[in-house]
């Protein structure tokens, strides 16, 4: 969801994006062939360093550290 947000805010990342995507041959590519984006991967990691899936976490001793 936040990746599709951020892509309708910045239309010139989106072409180029789209751009990468048309270069494949097929419309149910392998994960191999999605590893072999470097567009995509630096969209998608941008997206989830931007929009954190786990915003935070409770951690709690168990016990004393000294």
């Amino acid at each position: 969801m936040w990746c599709l947000y951020a892509l309708s805010q910045a239309p010139e990342i989106q072409t180029k994006l789209r751009d990468e995507l048309l270069t494949l041959e097929t419309d149910t590519p392998t994960m191999d062939e999605l590893n072999s984006l470097p567009y995509l991967d630096n969209v998608v990691r941008e997206t989830l360093r931007i929009h954190s899936p786990v915003a935070s976490t409770m951690r709690v001793a168990m016990k004393d550290d000294v």
